[in-house]
């Protein structure tokens, strides 16, 4: 029923109402002026008083009912969108701990919340890891093993960063290998393009086993990203790689990636890969006044200038 013919119901009501009661009320009065006994009028007099007042009720409940009615859809539309935003703050608790277990190694914790149905792709709101990359920052083999025994997303990106697992997993070697076993992009990237498994692999975690499983997995070796670096540009643009303790593992992963077909070239720096080395090596060879640590640095570093030697034209 329209608002309009409901309001036209209700005044015709209410008119018929006044009506009867006008009409009652000289029929009362007239019996009491005459003075004649007509027990079956006053009768139907009563009669139509109830009537009347059954009008008015229901005219009444007519005007009211909507209002109620609104009022109850309101309370029950209210009900429905508050009902959520409680059962998400309940679930909001629920998946913390959940995290919680995950970032602490609690891994029987961690698999109860999952059999009561915790989320293995879970994140902190205002964080930008999940549960599995928390997995992976912690080396924590068999908690990555769980949460992929549930279900977990092996590519399940950061909520704001879009880097995966496997990028933050490169210390690890067999996280690494249950990460791919799993199905993840060995050739992932982040949201801005701007790291890839292998590279993260080589210059942030340093681990030639890490590098070596993801080559070995179909890593594209020359991917460039959206700054310009490949994976090789990449780990010689670090340069504490060239620190003496470091400068043997350094040379170890760039004759890997070489070996696979990396290719140097000038990269972002303005100048070919082996002039920018060959300028950081000569920086820390200044350095250096133990003779021998001077020579088996510069045994390594050279053979590491000879890896990215430019070929000549001949």
């Amino acid at each position: 029923m329209t608002d309009s013919t409901q309001l036209l119901l209700v005044v015709v009501l209410v008119a018929i109402g006044i009506a009867a009661l006008i009409a009652a009320g000289c029929l009362q009065a007239g019996l009491r002026t005459k003075r004649v006994a007509y027990p079956h009028l006053i009768q139907n007099w009563q009669r139509a008083q109830r009537y009347v007042i059954l009008l008015f009720v229901i005219g009444g409940l007519l005007v009211v009912c909507p209002p109620i009615s609104q009022l109850t859809v309101s309370f029950q539309t209210t009900s429905s969108r508050s009902s959520p935003t409680l059962e998400d703050a309940l679930g909001q608790v629920e998946q913390e701990e959940f995290l919680i277990a995950v970032e602490g190694g609690m891994l029987s914790e961690a698999r109860q919340q999952l059999e009561q149905g915790a989320n293995p792709n879970a994140a902190y709101p205002d964080d930008d890891l999940n549960a599995l990359i928390m997995a992976c920052i912690n080396n924590d083999e068999a908690m990555v093993g769980l949460l992929l025994e549930y279900g977990a997303d092996p590519d399940c990106p950061s909520p704001d960063g879009g880097l995966t697992p496997l990028m933050y997993a490169g210390e690890n070697p067999k996280v690494v290998s249950r990460l791919i076993e799993a199905g993840a992009d060995v050739n992932a990237v982040d949201y801005e393009d701007l790291y890839t498994p292998l590279a993260e692999a080589c210059a942030a975690y340093r681990s030639e086993e890490s590098a070596r499983l993801l080559l070995k997995n179909g890593a594209d070796v020359n991917y460039r990203t959206s700054d310009g670096l490949t994976a090789l540009t990449y780990l010689i643009s670090m340069e504490d790689g060239y620190d003496p303790q470091q400068i043997e593992l350094q040379l170890s992963l760039v004759k890997l990636l070489i070996d696979h077909g990396a290719v140097p070239d000038s990269g972002p720096f303005g100048q070919s890969d082996y002039a920018y080395v060959e300028e950081i090596v000569n920086e820390q060879l200044s350095r250096l006044s133990d003779t021998d640590r001077r020579s088996n640095y510069e045994r390594a570093a050279g053979e590491l200038l000879s890896l990215l030697q430019p070929e000549t034209e001949g």
